[in-house]
């Protein structure tokens, strides 16, 4: 599934919260590295629900996606894949960081 991240918008109200979502992520993001790097994947499963579950709302439509598959990817306690859907989710923050 693709997403054109110039055309993530946020639900009307929010528009002013998305700088701040932004930056959250960024903090936990490094959090998820480090748990993976402990090899901590019920850490790193549970910060990727959480991101799945509100990231849409602030216009992170794609980060819901990849959120997404990083949770059954830590679930499974699949490295490889978790390390390669974070590097996703890392060029994505970066280029998201465009348009906020």
């Amino acid at each position: 599934m693709k997403f054109d991240i110039k055309e993530e918008k946020p639900t009307e109200g929010l528009e002013g919260f998305v700088e701040e979502f932004y930056n959250d992520r960024i903090v936990e993001l490094e959090k998820m590295h480090q748990s993976l790097n402990n090899q901590d994947f019920e850490g790193l499963r549970q910060l990727a629900h959480k991101w799945k579950g509100f990231s849409d709302p602030y216009g992170f439509q794609t980060l819901t996606h990849l959120s997404k598959q990083l949770e059954q990817s830590s679930a499974s306690k699949d490295k490889t894949s978790s390390v390669e859907i974070l590097t996703q989710i890392d060029e994505y923050l970066r280029q998201k960081a465009q348009f906020i």
